[in-house]
């Protein structure tokens, strides 16, 4: 053998430089489309899409602020508190105070002045949550079945086929400021207290 020369084997075994390749391994990074990401790039979607649905509930705030202003009395106590509370969402609904302001701004007051006070706070939790018939809660089927004893009460049993309550049927303001249940067909149709005017049944 001369000298000099490399053994063939030597040439086989030298390490050979090469480009290093990422794998699932490498600390603080993970292969694109993996489980993981994608679980939770799905859930970020959702997210998003409920914070696009969120306005949704505007409504119902709106028709609690309308709806609560007859229950104030109720759920206050305070007269000097109510007035002051009745005339701020009066003022809110008809825009008298900020002319132009658009539904999800007008929506955010009212929100701000019912969770002013636990009462009227659960006030509109419970309105919310009868979406999308955004009833009050005295007006919803379960406080009315707790009212009337359910299928029992008093030691009457309800007759069979009985569908229970009645719901009342529900009066507005045409100006869209004040909303009104009538409790029976004998009680006198109501007037809005802001405009002076007959509530229409809707």
């Amino acid at each position: 053998m001369g000298v000099g020369v490399p053994h063939p084997q030597r040439r086989l075994t030298t390490p050979q430089p090469h480009a290093h390749t990422p794998t699932s391994s490498t600390p603080g990074r993970k292969p694109h489309g993996t489980k993981s990401t994608r679980k939770h790039k799905k859930k970020d979607e959702k997210g998003k899409e409920k914070r696009r649905g969120m306005g949704v509930d505007d409504d119902g705030v709106l028709e609690a602020a309308r709806a609560i202003r007859p229950y104030l009395p109720r759920l206050l106590g305070d007269p000097g508190a109510v007035e002051k509370l009745d005339q701020a969402l009066a003022e809110t609904l008809t825009g008298t105070t900020a002319a132009g302001t658009t539904t999800g701004q007008t929506a955010t007051a009212v929100r701000a002045l019912l969770d002013a006070h636990a009462n009227t706070a659960w006030f509109l939790t419970a309105v919310l949550a009868d979406a999308p018939a955004y009833r009050p809660p005295y007006q919803q089927p379960r406080y009315l079945h707790r009212q009337t004893g359910g299928a029992s009460y008093r030691g009457m049993t309800a007759p069979a086929g009985d569908p229970g309550p009645v719901a009342a049927d529900r009066y507005a303001c045409p100006h869209g400021d004040y909303v009104w249940y009538r409790p029976d067909i004998g009680t006198p149709i109501a007037a809005c207290p802001t405009h002076h005017v007959p509530l229409v049944r809707t």
